[in-house]
C-alpha cells in the first residue's frame, strides 16, 4: 500500500476513487485528498479526469512537489 496525495479539481467528486482506494482525508480548504492504494492501482488515477496530480506522502519532510498525471 502507497499513501499518496492527490490535487483534484473537485473534491466533492471522490466517489470514483472509493472504488479502488481508501480515502484517508480530505482537506476543508483546499482541493487536496489523502489516500491509500494499492501499487497496482495507481495507474488508474493517471486515467480520472479528477485528478490533477498526485504525490507519495513522506512524514516530517517539506513536500513542494508534485507529480502530473
Amino acid at each position: 500500500m502507497k499513501s499518496l496525495i492527490l490535487r483534484v479539481r473537485d473534491k466533492s467528486e471522490i466517489e470514483r476513487l472509493k472504488q479502488f482506494c481508501e480515502v484517508v482525508y480530505v482537506s476543508k480548504y483546499t482541493n487536496v485528498v489523502g489516500v491509500e492504494i494499492r501499487d497496482e492501482y495507481v495507474g488508474l488515477l493517471e486515467k480520472d479526469t479528477n485528478v490533477i496530480s498526485y504525490r507519495e506522502e513522506v512524514e516530517g519532510a517539506y513536500q513542494p512537489q508534485f507529480s502530473f498525471c
